[in-house]
């Protein structure tokens, strides 16, 4: 089981323990917990941004944060959201997408090679791969 939480600040490890105190006993849970929002993932690739609007040869500014401080920024949703506003800036009325939208196609595309590195990724690779470890004994266990 995945259980997913967007800490309201850097208190990651605190999200972890409370995921793991609510389901305690149970091994195979995941907890996701991106710092700050899911949205600061999201924020490492401007050409992403921009197919997701649908202008990918557009190069304006986008005013996303460096990659070593992505999962530090501050208010991430807010900060995808105006990425997204200067990607449709010179858009047609018909073209500019709802956030939602454009967000959950920036999801879908997301590549997870974009993401190695990154602290929060990489707990969430050792937990899953932990689980799945667990899951993996538990069936040798009972052949």
């Amino acid at each position: 089981m995945f259980v997913h939480r967007d800490p309201d600040g850097p208190e990651a490890e605190a999200c972890h323990a409370a995921i793991r105190a609510a389901v305690e006993g149970e091994r195979l849970v995941v907890p996701v917990v991106p710092v700050q929002e899911l949205e600061a993932w999201l924020l490492l690739d401007e050409d992403a941004i921009r197919r997701a609007v649908g202008r990918p040869r557009d190069r304006d500014a986008l005013g996303l944060p460096p990659r070593h401080a992505v999962e530090g920024t501050a208010s991430p949703k807010e900060r995808l959201e105006q990425a997204i506003h200067n990607a449709q800036r010179r858009a047609t009325r018909r073209r500019v997408q709802p956030f939602a939208v454009v967000r959950r196609r920036l999801l879908e595309q997301l590549e997870l090679e974009r993401l190695e590195g990154l602290p929060a990724f990489d707990r969430l690779r050792r937990d899953i791969h932990q689980a799945v470890s667990t899951l993996a004994d538990r069936s040798e266990r009972r052949s």
